[in-house]
């Protein structure tokens, strides 16, 4: 048995290193019809993503342009991309931990804007049954 937790816990490299090893290894169960698959990208808004906001991550610079490929590459192929807002009610009825953080404008060129109660219908129309879902707290 270990006695240090850096023996008990892999680091950030190993845990890196399986999951690219699963990934590569892996064989998804369904394959991806562009024709019926959209992007859901969550949340990728600056108070989650500008450095130094309160609940960005150093994660999020590695992710940023992984994300940024993905949306080309799902435009490129005719996918819808949806972009999912953060948001709160003006009242506070809503008010949780997050309540005080500035989020800002969400990060979208040419985004679709949708209310939340509305993406399984627009998801519906567009004969959608697959969803690829990003972001960065996600």
């Amino acid at each position: 048995m270990s006695d240090t937790i850096s023996e008990q816990y892999p680091g950030e490299d190993e845990i890196l290193a399986r999951a690219a090893s699963q990934y590569e290894s892996s064989n998804p169960d369904f394959p991806i019809v562009p024709d019926r698959t959209a992007l859901l990208v969550i949340d990728l808004q600056e108070g989650f993503v500008a450095e130094g906001a309160r609940m960005w991550t150093p994660q999020t610079l590695r992710i940023i342009p992984h994300v940024k490929s993905l949306i080309k590459r799902s435009r490129s192929l005719g996918m819808p991309v949806i972009f999912t807002e953060h948001a709160h009610d003006q009242s506070g009825r809503d008010r949780g931990l997050m309540w005080d953080v500035p989020l800002n404008q969400p990060i979208r060129e040419g985004a679709l804007r949708i209310g939340a109660e509305d993406v399984p219908t627009y998801l519906r129309g567009c004969k959608v049954d697959t969803v690829i879902i990003t972001g960065c707290m996600t």
